[in-house]
């Protein structure tokens, strides 16, 4: 069998990043090819274990912005 690709979710405590990191560990064929790692602020949280007892792998990031440039800007991009 072929080495699992890796799929990162990032918010996947959330409600979007969640349904992403639900829909693929449900499903048996998605299941066999990937492996699904939940990025989250706080890997401790209820809703990231509930995401480990799917499968899932969490790791935990901050997204906190520092001054390393002070010219550039944050940004968020969310699809509607």
């Amino acid at each position: 069998m072929a080495a699992k690709k890796i799929l990162v979710v990032f918010g996947a405590t959330g409600v979007q990043g969640g349904s992403v990191v639900k829909a693929v560990l449900g499903d048996a064929k998605m299941r066999e090819s990937w492996t699904v790692r939940g990025v989250t602020r706080d890997v401790s949280k209820l809703s990231a274990k509930k995401l480990e007892s799917l499968g899932a792998e969490t790791v935990a990031v901050s997204c906190k912005v520092q001054n390393s440039d002070p010219g550039a800007n944050p940004m968020f991009y969310r699809p509607i």
